[in-house]
């Protein structure tokens, strides 16, 4: 009873910690999309400066990390504190915060890709080739 008890634990806090970066991203989403007209000024004013295509694809990347990389790293250290302090009780502490990590960093991995493709399509979004 205890094992089955421990491995729903698993299961809820890997939920949780996936529809809580769900909601993150959709709110960030909203945000840049929000902030899209400034942002476009500022990249045509850019381009005419004669700043390349490559160089704002790499500024636009780097504004992109910095608003949806920390919400996964604070979720993959949160998600492996309460998978551990869940299932210790079971004795299963160390492995659900092992499993929880590598949920995490795969979580994390996905998400750089999303936000480079995220990136190049937020770059073509304001006409700029």
């Amino acid at each position: 009873m205890a094992k089955q008890s421990a491995e729903f634990l698993l299961f809820v806090v890997f939920f949780v910690e996936v529809l809580f970066c769900t909601a993150a991203n959709i709110m960030i989403h909203f945000k840049i999309k929000a902030e899209g007209e400034e942002e476009q000024r500022t990249l045509s004013g850019l381009y005419r400066l004669g700043v390349t295509s490559e160089e704002m694809l790499a500024m636009i990347h780097h504004k992109n990390l910095y608003y949806f990389i920390p919400q996964i790293i604070t979720g993959l250290f949160m998600g492996a504190f309460c998978g551990y302090a869940i299932n210790e009780f079971y004795g299963y502490g160390w492995q659900a915060a092992g499993y929880s990590l590598l949920f995490g960093l795969g979580l994390g991995v996905l998400q750089f890709v999303v936000v480079h493709h995220y990136s190049k399509r937020e770059l073509l979004g304001f006409g700029i080739n």
